[in-house]
């Protein structure tokens, strides 16, 4: 399972380590994304970050799950991408343009990017270094990608 979070960095340490310790008691068993999913939840709900959060996972029967919180602990889930911060809501709506179910890795990468570029230009707060990440049944792919000349 993959854990991302954007927001204040203090934060997002701190329901890391929340979880990490909730969970420790945890490890002889194979957890489902979605009981790591109801704990992120729980934590949110307790004590409120200002965070966005993702947590991107495979069941054991090999469907992809995909969870985003608000810093509430108010989650929605999917089975195919989330898009979070401050260029959220163009990234989504480019990816619903774009995404075909099944890409590779590869290509998956290449569009995602392609969909963060068009998106930085369009939202001034947005750019940066990006890690890009993809989860799937043969294992994790990622690239790092820097949007400084957008």
């Amino acid at each position: 399972m993959l854990l991302s979070s954007i927001g204040l960095e203090a934060d997002s340490y701190n329901l890391a380590h929340i979880l990490k310790n909730r969970l420790r008691n945890h490890c002889e068993k194979e957890l489902e994304p979605e009981n790591v999913a109801f704990a992120i939840a729980s934590i949110l709900h307790t004590k409120p970050k200002y965070l966005s959060t993702v947590l991107a996972g495979m069941t054991k029967c090999g469907r992809p799950c995909i969870y985003n919180f608000d810093g509430l602990g108010a989650k929605t889930f999917t089975n195919t991408f989330a898009a979070v911060g401050t260029s959220g809501n163009s990234l989504l709506g480019l990816l619903e343009s774009h995404y075909k179910p099944n890409l590779p890795a590869e290509e998956l990468c290449a569009l995602t990017e392609k969909c963060l570029n068009l998106a930085f230009q369009r939202h001034i707060l947005s750019g940066g270094d990006v890690n890009i990440v993809t989860l799937n049944k043969e294992g994790i792919y990622s690239k790092t990608v820097k949007f400084t000349d957008v």
